[in-house]
């Protein structure tokens, strides 16, 4: 997911996000949305990403992740054309 993408989405009110399912297929396919939050949080467009790391498959893969408040620095990246 674009960073764009991503913070678009919580700007429209996605802040709880997870996977379609639990299966390892759709957990694997999730994990580059976490990797987009947790580098819009070390950047400064998003205030908090709280991440829950699943168990049962043992990959230990992220399974799903809130994030609280958009920066004035995340609606400028919005806002860039």
């Amino acid at each position: 997911m674009h960073m764009k993408q991503f913070l678009n989405e919580v700007a429209s009110g996605g802040k709880g996000l997870h996977p379609r399912s639990e299966s390892v297929d759709d957990l694997a396919a999730f994990q580059p949305v976490v990797e987009t939050a947790l580098e819009a949080e070390a950047l400064g467009y998003v205030e908090q990403v709280i991440p829950h790391k699943e168990s049962h498959t043992g990959h230990r893969f992220y399974s799903a992740l809130i994030v609280i408040g958009l920066t004035d620095a995340g609606r400028e990246v919005i806002a860039a054309p």
